[in-house]
């Protein structure tokens, strides 16, 4: 059994790792496959991607979603808890945008309400 220091051990190393809060703020932002988090990511490998995507659904962040058996299709989404972290990945994409280390036009918020998208203030 997993004691509930064990756990939030676990959980705030995956959040500690380089891709898990970039993978939570696409599916926030409209990434869904495999394969859109591989487009957006220029760096991520699909073995990390894999690793990560596993972890995340294992600590209950995200959850796989099968969409077909043939071919094999799923898609990921946010679970509750995932959804939670709103207001952190919200934060972070703000800091970056006020330190203009990228802009409104890169391409995941481009165009998009990002308050209603985090679901800030409502």
């Amino acid at each position: 059994m997993v004691t509930s220091k064990k756990r939030c051990e676990a959980v705030y190393a995956e959040l500690s790792r380089k891709w898990s809060i970039t993978i939570i703020k696409d599916i926030f932002l409209g990434c869904k496959t495999f394969n859109d988090f591989l487009e957006v990511n220029e760096n991520l490998s699909n073995k990390v991607l894999s690793e990560q995507l596993k972890s995340l659904e294992e600590l209950g962040f995200i959850r796989k979603v099968l969409v077909s058996t043939t071919p094999l299709k799923a898609n990921y989404e946010l679970t509750e808890m995932g959804k939670s972290l709103n207001k952190l990945v919200y934060e972070k994409i703000m800091f970056g945008l006020h330190n203009e280390l990228f802009d409104r036009n890169y391409p995941l918020i481009a165009g998009k309400d990002l308050e209603e998208v985090f679901g800030i203030n409502q």
